[in-house]
């Protein structure tokens, strides 16, 4: 009899105890959030939208590498080409679109705890309308303009099975383009869940 139960406790043990953390190298994640959106150049209050990103990371325990591609300001206002008309703009969308192709270290610290420095570039969205004639706009829509990027994440990988993790984190990023002067600075909050490999 306590033969049977020590064969049965040393299958279950094998079965249901979670991997070692080492034993995964990398790991895959969809998540969503919400992002609070700074136009440095434009006389408006920070505006909050949704966010989402697509995340992969491989490396050591300590330190992996993270490609992150986040979308920040879903939900943007449409743009119309009665917004030009009678050659003077009779309204302003409120477009803040913001993608981001972000490169970083990220670093356990302790217990699940990571920060994660990040460089990347990205495409601004403004409004960009067609007035051939001077007076009205013949088309208008979302244009993208190239942009440089730094920021910093801190999260905690909350793990929740051998090869599924949580991770709950913060970011704060900073986006400049590659002409003009107008700068976005994004305070991010996103929830991603990652499934390890």
């Amino acid at each position: 009899m306590k033969s049977r139960l020590s064969i049965l406790f040393v299958i279950c043990a094998a079965t249901h105890l979670p991997m070692p953390v080492a034993a995964q190298r990398g790991f895959v994640g969809l998540g969503a959030g919400g992002s609070v959106i700074d136009l440095s150049t434009q006389q408006t209050e920070p505006q909050s939208r949704p966010s989402s990103t697509v995340r992969v990371g491989y490396g050591g325990q300590r330190v992996k590498v993270v490609l992150d591609w986040q979308r920040h300001g879903w939900g943007d206002d449409q743009v119309l080409t009665s917004d030009y008309q009678n050659g003077a703009q009779t309204r302003y969308p409120e477009v803040l679109r913001t993608d981001l192709l972000l490169l970083g270290a990220q670093i356990n610290v302790v217990n699940g705890l990571y920060v994660r420095p990040m460089v990347g570039i990205g495409g601004l969205g403004a409004p960009a309308y067609s007035v051939p004639d001077g007076l009205n706009a013949e088309s208008a829509e979302v244009q993208l303009g190239g942009a440089i990027a730094a920021g910093l994440s801190a999260g905690y990988q909350l793990r929740l099975h051998s090869r599924f993790a949580l991770a709950i984190e913060a970011s704060a990023l900073r986006a400049s383009p590659v002409e003009g002067s107008e700068r976005r600075t994004i305070i991010g909050f996103q929830v991603v869940p990652l499934l390890g490999f």
